[in-house]
């Protein structure tokens, strides 16, 4: 990698400057890959589509940064059930392929599921089967005020404002070992300086502020806790930019022990601490193989999971003292931390945040 070698190039310069302690020469490893099969996508009992996307790996920092010879365009891809049903997903841009919207798609609880793709070369992937476990329900969803340790921009505005702990309850099964992982996300009101729309009106002020978690850093095994409750599992921080209600989706996924396996080795790569000297972390390959050479492994997971979905409403139009709690200067929301008009905006120029994310209306998540 580009920042190994300067790293290395750097030790070889301070070593021959002529230091007066006595040093040895240290050698950097450097890894130089072959070029991989990178898969990212999986399943749910959720309504489809379901997307995978596909490209090869290469020196680059950033997967939005993928280089146009990385992306994987003209692949087979489809998979198979235990049945013998076969479901398509069709190209798309940048490397993603998608399945058909239509009932007839939806993957089940309890069947088993195999990814194949055949790339533009011939050579043929597929995943070990993963057979989709049943769904766990969340019980609530609540939230904690926190203070955090706020930075500010070069225009003293601030970067870390305070907000949210997002948590949830769920009760595990008795009598069988449960896997979890969980996604989250919020929307809720940011303001922006906006355009002049008129004579003294500024239009476009209130934005849509989603976050959403880092799914791989939110892994759960029930070793401990068989049959027991789950209490206080945090899943997301929300912050607060400005007035109004917070929009919070929870997705609650059931793994398999394999995925989640391999989500605890993600995780625990992402969090490394260790020196600059230490061994390079190794690409994290998967559950999908080379039909040729099964020794061939791609990085990513293919995997099935059990979602369940829940939404709620953080409403915190009574909070007498929230004014106190918001990014200062407070008085300006126009002033807060961003430039320019809003793209996603609330149905006002100044709404207090009641206006829901497209979608959010709908009846029953998990059907």
């Amino acid at each position: 990698m580009r920042f190994t070698h300067f790293l290395k190039l750097l030790l070889l310069t301070i070593f021959a400057t002529g230091l007066t302690s006595c040093l040895e020469e240290v050698e950097v490893a450097i890894r130089n890959e072959d070029l991989k099969l990178v898969v990212d996508g999986s399943i749910s009992n959720q309504k489809p589509p379901y997307r995978v996307k596909l490209s090869y790996s290469g020196d680059f920092q950033y997967a939005n940064q993928l280089p146009e010879e990385n992306v994987i365009k003209f692949a087979k891809v489809s998979m198979t059930d235990d049945l013998g049903k076969k479901i398509i997903f069709y190209p798309q841009a940048n490397g993603t392929y998608l399945t058909l919207d239509t009932d007839d798609n939806q993957a089940k609880v309890g069947r088993t599921y195999t990814l194949i793709i055949e790339l533009p070369s011939g050579e043929i992937y597929q995943s070990r089967p993963e057979k989709m476990p049943a769904i766990v329900p969340i019980d609530k969803i609540y939230y904690e005020y926190r203070s955090v340790s706020s930075s500010y921009d070069s225009q003293g505005f601030v970067i870390n404002p305070n907000g949210y702990d997002i948590f949830i309850d769920t009760q595990d099964p008795a009598n069988q070992t449960n896997y979890y992982r969980w996604e989250a996300s919020t929307v809720s009101r940011r303001s922006a300086t906006g355009v002049v729309c008129g004579f003294f009106t500024i239009c476009n002020t209130s934005c849509n502020q989603e976050i959403k978690s880092i799914e791989s850093l939110n892994t759960y095994s029930d070793l401990y806790v068989n049959g027991n409750a789950i209490k206080k599992q945090q899943v997301i921080f929300s912050p607060l930019y400005a007035t109004g209600y917070h929009y919070i989706e929870v997705s609650q996924l059931s793994l398999t022990r394999e995925a989640y396996q391999f989500w605890k080795r993600f995780e625990e790569q992402q969090t490394r601490t260790g020196s600059v000297l230490d061994p390079l972390p190794a690409s994290i390959e998967g559950n999908i193989y080379s039909v040729k050479d099964p020794n061939k492994l791609a990085i990513g997971f293919f995997s099935a999971v059990g979602a369940y979905k829940k939404r709620f409403i953080l409403d915190n139009t009574q909070d007498r003292d929230l004014i106190r709690k918001l990014p200062q200067p407070s008085i300006f929301y126009g002033r807060v931390n961003a430039v320019g008009a809003c793209t996603q905006r609330f149905d006002n120029s100044f709404a207090t945040g009641t206006w829901p994310p497209v979608g959010w209306l709908e009846a029953d998540l998990n059907k």
